[in-house]
């Protein structure tokens, strides 16, 4: 349990150092940022209109197995709205 624990931390730390490069190479931290990680989950604060783009990056970049991880399957499933919901 504490290997498999640690592995997930190691790439949702890894996958949260990607999506903060792209949303700061696209939009700016004064626009869209990464505000929170809960275990599995990243949150980031974006403008309406950037939605959409902003919800399939990160389930590419959180959908996407490193190159020291072959083989391992990843998935992502989300979604956004105006106020935080589990």
């Amino acid at each position: 349990e504490n290997i498999c624990q640690a592995i997930a931390r190691v790439l949702l730390g890894e996958m949260k150092v990607e999506v903060d490069r792209q949303l700061e190479e696209n939009y700016g931290h004064d626009i869209a940022r990464l505000v929170h990680s809960v275990h599995d989950e990243m949150l980031a604060v974006v403008p309406e209109w950037a939605a959409d783009e902003v919800y399939a990056m990160m389930g590419d970049v959180m959908g996407t197995t490193p190159s020291w991880a072959t083989g391992l399957p990843l998935k992502s499933e989300g979604g956004y709205a105006q106020n935080y919901i589990k």
